[in-house]
């Protein structure tokens, strides 16, 4: 049985320091047969570990009718995490938001029949929700409590629980009554990871972790949030990468790759582990898609989610690669690989620096050339952030910013953002038992073994020093990445759109593919049936690839047809169910989409009947 312990710094399992780089994946959200694609394809996206919302209307239907079967199964989908090497955080609810209908909430707290209350009241301290939301934690904890990191045995991956989402009332005795009680529920039912909320401080509830949910000025509010919970780790809970695409409005625009690649180094500057919300954008299926208040229609209520969720996810509902996709890779690839440095670094040192979102009222000039560097250092090795401005901000994209850092030996160092909006420099890192990594003006990506893979602009010179003796490269132009041997170490220097063609697994480094698959096997850019690998020794050798299918093949389609509706207007169809008056269509086993209702009138004498149609408004 393994213990989970924290600091100010990270997480601890048994004492050996975790550093979390998360992105969510919802499963209610797709087919159950692509579940294993999703999760492999987090890995190779250089996440560590995958959120997993838990939908509470999806497992609970009708009051008391627990499912957990088939594309409700939960505990498959957290062993495939288990399988593929990860970790998870398992998200509860009982609300989720995120484009749900109800918030996730089950449509039958609403209904006319039990267990719906006279008093019934949603996300507080009443008696009626609270009894309903004990029976599905209960539930769901039987389902995967032996799964967590804690559990006897070789226990599971579930290293974390979040609480809730966005509880954001300043109430704090309401505070304790109901999330307190959702706290209390969670341990009874056997789940003992860490609790963790999303609540940005607006209450303190005793036994939880506060995390912090936004994309907004990360550097200075995770900043605030180590001054006042200085004991705790620093993280963005719920980092928002797409806004939700609405039926009858223009697609979502942004975050762009840009401003959240800018948004993950603010935090990690800050000490900050994160979680992408959502990596995999998925499907709301059977209208399970909720209302938009941000919505901008001018009719209240009128904005509805669209059933692919986020056209602007970085993974793509059909499983392909989003807009920011190979430019979060860099970044997520390069917090998992060196998330030894990152949590090893000093949380209460925070040296003053320049804020990295300048005033609006400065001059755009002004703005456009600020670049804002943050130095963290710890036992395993010092980083060197550099953020650049915010193309969101600016309105255009950023220029190639230099700068000349000063060592502590008094020496210089030159550094080139590229164009990008933020990069990060590694110094005194070991790589090897025998090659100490004294500095890289590149930006660090992996290690695996014997090799170190690093990348910067295409055609611009950087430094690469290791054991006190540095050589100059430069990324190329074409498709074959410089590859070196210097000081025992294998230094593999990439341009940033090779980077986007490079796979970093435990087999090594594939270069020139499209993907590697979950057994290892890697994906060529053509019919060519070899890709080059640089294994964990240094050894650049090619292996056997699965080539590109030549041309794309026609989809089948037979001949359209349409369903009937007669059966349900002469009431002859078996999925009628008798009763006695108007009833409520969740009360009826249908939560979402449309129903059927069909009325016999009875008149003994002639006279007029009065007719009431059930009606959501």
């Amino acid at each position: 049985m393994a213990s989970i312990t924290y600091d100010g710094r990270s997480f601890m399992l048994d004492g050996r320091r975790v550093w979390l780089v998360s992105g969510s994946i919802h499963y209610a959200r797709v087919p159950r047969a692509q579940w294993r694609d999703r999760v492999h394809a987090a890995k190779l996206a250089g996440l560590n570990t995958i959120e997993v919302p838990a939908v509470w209307s999806l497992h609970e239907p009708r009051a008391g009718s627990f499912d957990f079967k088939g594309e409700r199964d939960i505990r498959h989908f957290i062993e495939l995490i288990a399988e593929a090497g990860l970790r998870c955080i398992l998200r509860t609810g009982p609300f989720l938001g995120g484009g749900y209908d109800f918030g996730g909430l089950p449509a039958w707290l609403t209904g006319p029949t039990p267990p719906k209350s006279d008093d019934m009241a949603y996300r507080t301290h009443n008696a009626p929700f609270l009894e309903a939301t004990s029976r599905y934690i209960t539930a769901l904890a039987q389902q995967v409590r032996d799964m967590q990191v804690t559990a006897a045995g070789e226990g599971g991956p579930i290293i974390l629980a979040q609480s809730e989402t966005g509880w954001t009332c300043g109430d704090d005795e309401l505070a304790q009554k109901y999330l307190g009680e959702l706290g209390r529920f969670l341990r009874e039912a056997g789940l003992s990871v860490p609790v963790i909320n999303s609540n940005n401080l607006w209450t303190d509830v005793e036994g939880e972790l506060d995390g912090w949910s936004g994309r907004e000025h990360l550097l200075s509010m995770l900043r605030q949030l180590g001054a006042v919970r200085p004991t705790t780790p620093r993280m963005v809970i719920d980092l928002p990468t797409a806004d939700l695409d609405v039926w009858g409005e223009p697609a979502a625009e942004g975050p762009t790759a840009g401003t959240l690649t800018r948004c993950l180094v603010e935090a990690m500057a800050a000490g900050g582990q994160f979680n992408l919300a959502p990596f995999a954008a998925g499907a709301h299926h059977a209208h399970t898609g909720g209302a938009n208040a941000g919505g901008r229609l001018p009719k209240p209520g009128a904005a509805f989610v669209a059933q692919g969720g986020s056209s602007l996810a970085p993974l793509l509902e059909h499983g392909g690669p989003g807009p920011s996709f190979h430019a979060l890779r860099r970044v997520t690839t390069f917090a998992s690989q060196f998330g030894r440095v990152l949590a090893a670094l000093d949380p209460d040192y925070r040296p003053v620096t320049l804020d990295p979102h300048p005033s609006p009222e400065a001059p755009k000039a002004a703005r456009q050339h600020a670049l804002s560097t943050v130095y963290a250092t710890g036992s395993q090795g010092s980083v060197v952030f550099l953020i650049g401005p915010d193309p969101s901000e600016i309105g255009t994209a950023p220029k190639p910013l230099a700068a000349t850092l000063l060592l502590p030996d008094g020496s210089h160092l030159e550094v080139n953002t590229h164009g990008q909006p933020a990069l990060w420099c590694l110094f005194d890192v070991n790589l090897t038992a025998r090659a100490k990594l004294d500095h890289c003006t590149f930006g660090a990506l992996a290690q695996v073994g014997d090799v170190f893979v690093c990348f910067g602009a295409a055609g611009v010179e950087g430094q690469v020093s290791i054991n006190g003796s540095a050589i100059t490269l430069e990324p190329t132009r074409g498709k074959t990445p410089v590859i070196v041997e210097h000081e025992g170490v294998t230094v593999v220097v990439l341009s940033e759109a090779q980077t986007e063609h490079a796979w970093i697994t435990e087999h090594g480094v594939d270069l020139n593919a499209r993907g590697v698959r979950a057994d290892g096997t890697p994906m060529s850019l053509g019919a060519t049936k070899r890709v080059t690998r640089v294994s964990p020794k240094g050894e650049v050798k090619d292996v056997e690839a699965e080539p590109l299918a030549r041309g794309a093949s026609k989809p089948l389609l037979d001949d359209w047809t349409c369903a009937p509706a007669d059966d349900y207007v002469s009431g002859a169809s078996p999925r009628f169910a008798a009763i006695d008056g108007p009833e409520d269509l969740a009360a009826l086993g249908a939560p979402y989409g449309y129903g059927w209702y069909r009325v016999r009138l009875k008149a003994s004498a002639a006279k007029k009947l009065k007719l009431v149609a059930p009606y959501a408004g």
